[in-house]
């Protein structure tokens, strides 16, 4: 009689400990993904926010000439130091 008892409590503190750690761990789980989330977006928005602010101002290009990312690739401005850092790896 007292080992099935103390069975039953053992099983039950067993479902209770784990259904405790999952829901914690879940609610971390959660507010983490949100941070990441979060975050993400700001970082998002910064760049957007970036691009509109210096990449289109046209004060900062001469007159008639586009953007780089619409040239031709023939047009675009070459690396003329004679060395370029990329490749180097």
């Amino acid at each position: 009689m007292f080992k099935k008892l103390r069975n039953k409590l053992l099983l039950v503190n067993m479902i209770i400990i784990s259904s405790l750690l999952l829901g914690s761990f879940s609610v971390i789980y959660v507010i983490t993904w949100q941070n990441v989330q979060r975050v993400s977006m700001d970082q998002l928005r910064a760049a957007i926010e970036f691009d509109r602010r210096y990449q289109n101002d046209v004060r900062r290009r001469p007159e008639g000439i586009p953007p780089e990312d619409m040239m031709p690739e023939e047009d675009k401005p070459q690396n003329r130091g004679g060395h370029d850092k990329r490749t180097d790896m």
